[in-house]
């Protein structure tokens, strides 16, 4: 027996906080995909609470600076504002308007860091996800479920953090209009 749907969730949201990070290190070379693998592969919670902090404590500083620096480079802000402006008719009228206004030099003012990251660190851990499922396309029925889980989980996760996304393109409206 493998975690429910709720712990995939929970274990999947706290590995989504150091998304790009973790994947960077695996790209690097310097955490196997094996180790992520094994962790989100436990069969019960408490064996995950046994591992994950000593995981995550191979996460320094440096390694999020870095990851971030490189990944920031290949998925902006306004490819992160673009990505909603793609799926959502509401906020269709800013590829109206990207040609008129330099959205570089307002979009710091539209998508918060903290929001931004989050939407960075999902993408990343979506890449890992597939990287996992990849490496396991031959595997037992259970391994696929177990990967079928925290897609969904991921899944979830990246509707809630485009939500806040959202919000933040909603809250600059509403600053602009009222200043």
């Amino acid at each position: 027996m493998g975690l429910n749907t709720d712990d995939t969730y929970n274990l999947l949201k706290e590995f989504n906080k150091y998304g790009a990070t973790i994947y960077f290190l695996v790209e690097e070379g310097k955490i196997k995909l094996e180790e992520v693998t094994n962790i989100l592969f436990k069969k019960s919670i408490e064996q995950v609470s046994l591992v994950f902090p000593n995981f995550i404590k191979k996460i320094n500083l440096n390694d999020i600076d870095l990851a971030y620096s490189k990944y920031e480079m290949e998925f902006t802000k306004v490819d992160c504002l673009y990505d909603i402006v793609e799926k959502d008719e509401k906020y269709d009228h800013l590829n109206g308007i990207k040609e008129i206004v330099n959205l570089d030099t307002k979009i710091h003012e539209i998508i918060k860091d903290n929001v931004y990251h989050s939407n960075l660190n999902t993408r990343y851990t979506g890449l890992l996800l597939d990287k996992i499922d990849q490496c396991n396309t031959k595997s037992f029925l259970s391994t696929r479920e177990t990967i079928k889980l925290y897609k969904e989980a991921h899944k979830k996760i990246d509707t809630e953090n485009k939500e806040k996304l959202k919000n933040n393109i909603d809250n600059y409206y509403i600053r602009t209009i009222t200043k």
